[in-house]
């Protein structure tokens, strides 16, 4: 009796063991790197005087008070986290994936409520493609691991992008960018988006299912900055690229009858598309009108506009010493005179 007890525990403990680690590779998508995943994304556009009055609603309706859920479906729960997001965005000199609203960029991801989060610290590369499909809202999405290499010799290792991505996945990536018809080596960051996001994770049936985010984003680029906020409802990419056409169904019902009721309550909530990365790259230019032209000879980082601005005081400088071993040569001829 006492061996079957045993036998029991430990098959009881490496089913456990399993399905945990089942549920770890689920939640880091690390069986899907470089498989394409569906998001369907709707993005409002908030004011900046109205970012709490909104956080203000979700937090009453979604977090401490779910009869508005459990009115749309019985099925639904939710609970929310807080989190920080930088994203580098990569992009040609001639900035192709900015043209077509698409992008790539290197993640890192901040679990500020839960530390523990097997995807807090994440850093991840990812693709994001537009024009998918005819449905405006839908995407595609390959991810891809960050894994350093330890020494550099090469030039791909030695790039800002590639030199990131584990090597096990890099060719990969690169035949993904050609695909786009991209060169690989000619990317560079182009900009960077910090984005502070408190997130409503609801769950359908108690799996999570859909998420509403509050994201309030901002970049600088030579010490101009922008910012912006925004909410995204979106079903989750995993149920969306594996569950059947029923469950997509339902899920789309539930989150368009959200959409429709934020969109009543908070009438200033308006659709607005265009992703971050354009956003961000938008906003910025009607702050610096020559920023394709710092981007097209590389110079948009914070390190080139110190290498800009030393060069200039070190012209500037040239140029009084100049003047100045003139004036005097001129002052000391004019007294042989």
């Amino acid at each position: 009796m006492k061996k079957l007890l045993f036998l029991l525990a430990v098959v009881s403990l490496l089913s456990g063991n399993f399905f945990m680690a089942q549920a770890a590779q689920l939640d880091t998508g690390s069986g899907d790197f470089n498989a394409i995943r569906i998001e369907e994304e709707d993005r409002l556009f908030i004011p900046a005087d109205k970012v709490n009055e909104v956080w203000a609603y979700l937090e009453e309706y979604f977090i401490k008070d779910q009869t508005f859920l459990e009115a749309i479906n019985p099925k639904l729960s939710a609970y929310f986290n807080l989190e920080d997001f930088r994203d580098i965005y990569f992009d040609t000199p001639d900035l192709k994936l900015l043209s077509q609203k698409s992008g790539i960029r290197y993640r890192v991801r901040t679990n500020l409520t839960n530390p523990e989060d097997v995807k807090n610290n994440r850093e991840l590369v990812q693709i994001k493609l537009n024009n998918i499909s005819a449905n405006e809202i839908q995407r595609g999405e390959y991810k891809y691991p960050v894994k350093r290499a330890g020494n550099i010799n090469t030039a791909e290792e030695s790039h800002p992008l590639l030199g990131l991505i584990d090597k096990d996945f890099r060719q990969e990536f690169k035949d993904k960018v050609s695909s786009l018809g991209l060169d690989p080596m000619s990317l560079r960051p182009i900009l960077t988006v910090d984005d502070h996001r408190r997130r409503v994770y609801i769950l359908y049936d108690k799996k999570p299912s859909i998420s509403i985010s509050l994201d309030e984003a901002k970049s600088r680029v030579w010490g101009q900055e922008i910012s912006f906020a925004e909410i995204e409802p979106e079903i989750s990419e995993i149920i969306l690229t594996e569950a059947d056409e029923k469950t997509k169904a339902e899920l789309r019902n539930i989150i368009n009858k959200i959409i429709g009721v934020l969109k009543a309550k908070l009438p200033y909530l308006k659709t607005d598309l265009t992703p971050k990365y354009n956003k961000s790259f938008d906003r910025l230019e009607e702050k610096l009108p020559y920023l394709r032209a710092l981007v097209k000879y590389d110079l948009q980082s914070q390190n080139a506009l110190y290498s800009v601005v030393s060069l200039a005081v070190l012209a500037i400088l040239a140029l009084v010493l100049g003047l100045y071993f003139l004036i005097k040569r001129l002052v000391f001829k004019q007294r042989e005179k």
